[in-house]
């Protein structure tokens, strides 16, 4: 029977989370010296502390608890109010740094998130409703690598081998009955950073074998059978990295820098008339026309389409085809047909206006002045947060050819400084992160008026029905006449830059 110890916190709380963990016993505690006399009295195998505790303070009781060896080892969340405007990062450093808090939460605290701080923190399982899922295998990644990429890897293949060797090292250990704590905890967190880091490589089948490593390694007591399992599992994620070569073959050459100078835009129209219509137009915004079939070493910056054919597959052909040599730039579609689902697949493949005839006087240009940069925009500005280097040397790797300013960040507890000395057009979160998490961190950006309306992105290995919708609840966290942006989601691959150039040219 495991006990958790609610401290300076509504006493619901601990009712809340009892009725959603098996065997557990929730007690709370109104002071700080109630706490220390219950962990001291073997009363509890996890503390959720609150910033707000008194006699003797929050920080005290936590500095106690540490220096004590008997309640050295126990595990700590520690909540606490924060907003981006009065946070000090040094406090944040101190608590996880020096006084060695697990997990950071801020008010007001999300149950959901609280509920999976403790589960994780004492390997127990969620009950039915509240557990999460298996990540579904991934799609097959494509068989090259751009150079960009490739580069990358040849650097991060030797700590890729050097995290799957923790792997094979905790396997043995765990199969001989030998598995120390700190060797599961080393190996859980490796197991962590190489299902993201797999897969943003497009490794996309090792990441899902690095997720269930690290599924199984979160039980703080594995059974010595489970250890043949993982040993399997690493020797499977060995075999998928010696066979991906360390310099790929040459891939289509990289596109050019997003930006042009002027802005350029591709007129596809078999039209005569419609082609001459859209230049008229077009030249009034001081643009760069090119025209004919799309060549796919230059990078538009919007696209003009006619998408009239003689078949509905036709159209669908046309439209992929330019999606696929421009993905993320925005496309002004032209068609005659007019029903929901063609507008709707239209609108999911990359279309930001749909133009039908007949075209108003000025429609073309008007829809044009809206997706274009504005005039001496400077290129937009990326920020990216993740505690593992080798993905955010990937991402850097993968946008910055797309004409992306690319800022990286491994550190979380950095985030606000970054944040306001970067000024970013869109954030890039990891969702899982040691101490403080990519949900946190979203619903503190979301609560600040300054902040709440930079897109943001979660780049997560990750593909459950749980994870999906944590994200999307740290969407907007106050209400507002103008519309807050709620935060995007795909998943760790090459991709990214796709869904990075779609959140910064959406309409807001």
């Amino acid at each position: 029977m495991a006990g958790i110890l609610i401290a300076g916190l509504p006493g619901q709380l601990g009712t809340w989370l009892a009725q959603r963990l098996d065997n557990v016993v929730v007690q709370a505690a109104f002071s700080g010296q109630e706490a220390l006399d219950a962990v001291r009295a073997d009363e509890a195998r996890l503390v959720v502390l609150d910033a707000s505790l008194e006699d003797p303070s929050a920080d005290a009781v936590v500095r106690r608890l540490r220096a004590d060896p008997k309640t050295a080892s126990v595990p700590l969340v520690y909540t606490m109010e924060l907003d981006a405007s009065t946070v000090k990062e040094e406090q944040l450093r101190h608590l996880v740094r020096d006084l060695h808090v697990d997990q950071l939460l801020f008010h007001p605290v999300d149950r959901s998130e609280l509920l999976r701080a403790v589960a994780t923190l004492l390997g127990m399982p969620l009950t039915e409703g509240e557990a999460v899922a298996t990540p579904r295998p991934a799609e097959s990644a494509p068989e090259r690598l751009g150079d960009a990429l490739a580069q990358v890897w040849r650097r991060a293949r030797a700590p890729v081998l050097e995290r799957i060797a923790v792997l094979e090292r905790a396997a043995a250990a765990l199969g001989a009955g030998r598995l120390s704590e700190p060797l599961r905890e080393e190996a859980l967190r490796e197991a962590h950073r190489l299902a993201g880091a797999l897969g943003t490589f497009g490794l996309d089948q090792g990441s899902v074998r690095a997720r269930e490593a690290e599924d199984a390694l979160g039980n703080p007591s594995p059974a010595p059978a489970d250890g043949a399992r993982l040993a399997r599992i690493a020797a499977e994620l060995r075999s998928e990295v010696d066979r991906r070569p360390t310099s790929a073959p040459a891939a289509p050459a990289a596109a050019p820098p997003v930006r042009n100078d002027p802005p350029l835009v591709w007129v596809m129209a078999r039209d005569w008339g419609l082609a001459e219509t859209a230049r008229a137009e077009l030249a009034g915004l001081g643009v760069a026309l090119a025209e004919g079939d799309m060549d796919p070493a230059v990078r538009p910056d919007a696209v003009f389409l006619d998408l009239r054919a003689e078949s509905l597959d036709a159209e669908w052909d046309t439209f992929s085809s330019v999606t696929r040599r421009a993905p993320g730039v925005p496309v002004v579609a032209y068609t005659d047909r007019d029903t929901l689902l063609d507008r709707v697949r239209a609108l999911k493949m990359g279309a930001r206006f749909i133009l039908q005839p007949p075209l108003a006087r000025g429609a073309i240009a008007d829809a044009f002045a809206q997706v274009l940069p504005a005039p001496g925009a400077e290129a937009h500005t990326i920020l990216t947060v993740d505690d593992d280097s080798t993905i955010t040397e990937g991402l850097r790797a993968l946008l910055e050819p797309q004409g992306f300013r690319v800022c990286t960040l491994n550190d979380p507890l950095r985030f606000w400084t970054e944040l306001r000395g970067i000024r970013p057009d869109l954030l890039v979160l990891d969702v899982d992160m040691p101490h403080l998490n990519g949900i946190e961190l979203c619903r503190v950006v979301r609560s600040d008026p300054a902040w709440r309306h930079v897109p943001i992105l979660f780049l997560t290995a990750r593909a459950d029905r749980e994870t999906i919708y944590r994200v999307f609840a740290a969407g907007p966290t106050t209400t507002s006449a103008s519309p807050s942006w709620g935060p995007s989601w795909c998943r760790a691959s090459a991709t990214a830059w796709t869904a990075a150039a779609e959140a910064l040219t959406r309409p807001r």
